[in-house]
């Protein structure tokens, strides 16, 4: 890899996947690595998904779209994903995050033009190997085992479990390639942990029971030293047992509107279903450093990459989970940022090694 090459080498990233603060940790550790190799970097992205990163980029290009809750618009936005292609088909393309139909198109993209210098991050879209309801994840399905895809694009999956998972399905390409998920540390966090006689543990983000394990949450929550309390967006018709309290957020939120509500929590639990996950990163490991606070959950395939991270609790079960959370002593400061220093500077070697610039 030639770096005083690829110094003024115009690099253009694309998401039309990420939207407002969603896939702002990662977007943002690929945002960065690219400009340690490159002065010449342009994305483009949703409005508001940019506003939510571009604190930390102020001096890079971008090339902005506006979302629409309208049902034409999904349409609109995959025919903007073909022109960017079809326009900046001669520069060094980096995808962030694509729809199924997306990468479905891509598919076909990289059979017209087979030089293309494309890398592209394969996000939730690849579950349609395993459940293929809904269209995007139909297009994805058919794209990977119908159209060889990726065969001139170089792919990347963040997570070996999945990887391991798509390999189990026949899904093995010699341009596909598996990452760990990217933790990026901008500035630093406070972690203000103190050993309390009630523990408040919370599951964020998106609410949903198709994959949330609500159960061992609920379990979590019968004991009288514990509150528990589900915080975001309620979708699909969400409903929590009524000892967990329930904040909903009705519409997308905001990082202060998360960070407000978080302000007495000790513990964010992640409570991925276990059938879920089989070839999506769970990337809630990054709400806790963002908001300071520690992680817990029970094991799972999707989290072993980060059950040494000392922001983690993990528990074999939720009795064994409780007691480990009683008997939680808070890391120093100095080893959390060490351990995701380490961690992420191992992925971005191995993210510029394997893609040709």
């Amino acid at each position: 890899m030639d770096i005083l090459h690829m110094k003024h080498c115009n690099i253009i990233c694309i998401d039309f996947l990420a939207y407002s603060s969603t896939h702002t940790s990662v977007n943002s550790f690929w945002i960065e690595s690219l400009l340690s190799v490159s002065d010449r970097v342009t994305f483009i992205c949703e409005k508001n998904h940019w506003n939510a990163i571009s604190k930390n980029f102020p001096f890079i290009k971008t090339i902005l779209f506006k979302f629409r809750a309208k049902y034409y618009w999904y349409l609109v936005r995959d025919l903007l994903f073909f022109i960017s292609l079809l326009y900046f088909r001669k520069s060094k393309i980096f995808i962030f995050g694509m729809t199924g139909t997306m990468v479905f198109i891509l598919s076909l993209f990289e059979r017209v033009y087979p030089r293309l210098r494309v890398t592209a991050i394969l996000h939730s879209e690849v579950e349609g190997i395993n459940n293929s309801k809904g269209i995007n994840r139909t297009f994805c399905r058919f794209a990977l085992n119908s159209l060889s895809f990726p065969s001139a694009v170089c792919a990347f999956v963040l997570g070996r479990h999945i990887y391991n998972n798509l390999k189990n399905a026949s899904i093995y390409r010699k341009n596909l390639n598996a990452l760990e998920l990217p933790v990026p540390v901008f500035g630093r966090y406070s972690f203000n942990y103190q050993a309390k006689n009630c523990l408040k543990i919370a599951i964020i983000g998106v609410l949903n029971n198709n994959k949330k394990d609500l159960s061992s949450f609920a379990e979590l929550a019968k004991y009288e030293n514990v509150d528990c309390y589900a915080i975001g967006r309620a979708v699909n018709n969400f409903s929590c047992s009524s000892v967990i309290k329930l904040v909903n957020s009705k519409h997308h939120f905001s990082k202060s509107w998360m960070a407000n509500k978080l302000e007495d929590i000790d513990f964010l639990f992640l409570a991925p279903l276990p059938s879920q996950y089989q070839y999506t990163a769970l990337g809630t490991v990054a709400d806790g450093l963002e908001y300071g606070k520690f992680i817990a959950w029970i094991k799972h395939p999707s989290l072993v990459q980060f059950e040494s991270c000392p922001l983690s609790i993990v528990g074999a079960n939720v009795q064994d989970l409780k007691l480990k959370l009683e008997n939680f002593i808070a890391p120093s400061q100095d080893s959390i940022y060490s351990w995701f220093h380490i961690h992420n500077n191992k992925i971005k070697k191995l993210f510029l090694h394997n893609v040709e610039i």
